[in-house]
């Protein structure tokens, strides 16, 4: 009888053991919070709860709850406003999370159009509707300005992303160089301070530019300025023929490459001064790109009567010519001055040259050449003027 209820004490014993085994402890979870193209995501580790409250509170308001949620341990918010500051905390049982911050921003869409001179213009923003057949985009509302990643492909395989610097950046856009015929991928967020939003879809872009040379009078009229818009070759090959588009021989090589303003926009052009010109002579050119070995040829030849003036003008003596442009000031000999006079009409409200007048004082033969400057580039007309 004793060695019975000692077996039964023992066994009561170790059934207490068993039974008081304590239940793991629940630690203070660990929030992270980042945006993505649906919303805010949050995101948190096992902790030994199975049940978390989340609250949120919008700018200086107050925590609201927001969702309770079992066995799972992320949540997209997808209730937010782009450009509005939130606070997150979650709670599981009597742990609560520290708060995160986070401004919500949303992704933006991506645009890649070529330009001239071999730029592209890189769109970041949220579409806006059309203008003249063209997408409009806005800026993403809190956003304070956008990152552009770029990633050579070369043999199918893509490089590693690169943030680049764009050459010229305006609100919703950015103009950048590429050279041409290489394939990049491109991909783009929206910043505020260091608030991010998730990056756009990626898009792949080939440019495919094409080189013409614009061809006029030097600035003494002595010589054919040959100018083409730079693509990021190395070397421009020039190419003339006299008379007919035919016959065509190399002409120069030319790899200076000049960088002016305009209009706030970053330009870069090559040119070649041909002084092997005739006047009334008909002239052909054309311009062959090399970048890195790839050839890129101007598609139409440019073809150009050299005149050693812009526009030919017959006065009688006492006649006048007046002509509303605005010019800063014009080139004429004391000799020449003998045959016409020149006279500028000053704005009353503004003060700068509203017209210019041409009045022929006895026959002769002479040019006047006036020079202006606009948008940081300096421009030349050239009249032959000739008073019987």
């Amino acid at each position: 009888m004793k060695k019975l209820l000692s077996s039964v004490l023992i066994l009561t014993i170790l059934a207490g053991v068993y039974t008081a085994a304590p239940v793991c402890a629940v630690s203070k979870p660990k929030l992270t919070v980042k945006n993505t193209s649906s919303g805010i995501k949050l995101s948190w580790k096992k902790n030994g709860s199975k049940k978390f409250k989340i609250l949120r509170k919008a700018g200086k308001g107050s925590y609201k709850t927001l969702k309770t949620v079992k066995k799972k341990y992320t949540f997209t918010d997808k209730t937010v406003k782009s450009g509005q500051m939130y606070y997150y905390k979650i709670t599981a049982g009597k742990k609560t999370s520290a708060v995160k911050k986070i401004m919500y921003l949303s992704t933006p869409e991506l645009k890649i159009i070529e330009e001239p001179g071999g730029e592209i213009r890189i769109y970041c923003g949220e579409k806006d509707g059309n203008y003249e057949k063209y997408e409009t985009y806005k800026e993403i509302n809190g956003s304070k300005g956008f990152e552009i990643y770029q990633a050579e492909v070369k043999n199918n395989k893509t490089g590693k992303y690169k943030k680049i610097e764009p050459l010229y950046e305006g609100g919703e856009y950015a103009t950048l160089f590429v050279l041409p015929k290489q394939p990049y991928k491109y991909k783009v967020r929206v910043y505020n301070g260091k608030y991010k939003s998730a990056f756009s879809k990626v898009k792949k872009f080939t440019s495919n530019p094409d080189v013409s040379i614009d061809a006029k009078p030097d600035n003494d009229y002595n010589g054919l300025r040959l100018t083409w818009s730079h693509i990021g070759a190395s070397e421009y090959y020039v190419y003339k023929a006299v008379g007919k588009a035919g016959n065509f021989k190399k002409i120069a090589t030319v790899t200076d490459v000049y960088k002016t303003i305009s209009s706030s926009i970053f330009l870069a052009e090559c040119n070649y001064v041909d002084k092997d010109v005739t006047e009334g002579t008909v002239y052909y050119y054309y311009v062959v790109a090399n970048a890195g070995g790839t050839l890129i040829k101007q598609k139409d030849k440019t073809r150009v009567t050299f005149n050693k003036c812009d526009e030919v003008l017959k006065l009688k003596v006492g006649e006048s010519f007046t002509k509303d442009d605005i010019y800063d000031y014009f080139t004429i000999t004391p000799e020449e001055e003998k045959i016409v006079d020149v006279s500028f009409k000053i704005s009353e409200n503004y003060g700068y040259n509203e017209s210019y007048t041409i009045t022929a004082l006895k026959p002769g033969v002479v040019y006047v050449t006036f020079e202006g400057y606009e948008d940081w580039v300096n421009y030349w007309y050239r009249y032959k003027v000739v008073v019987e």
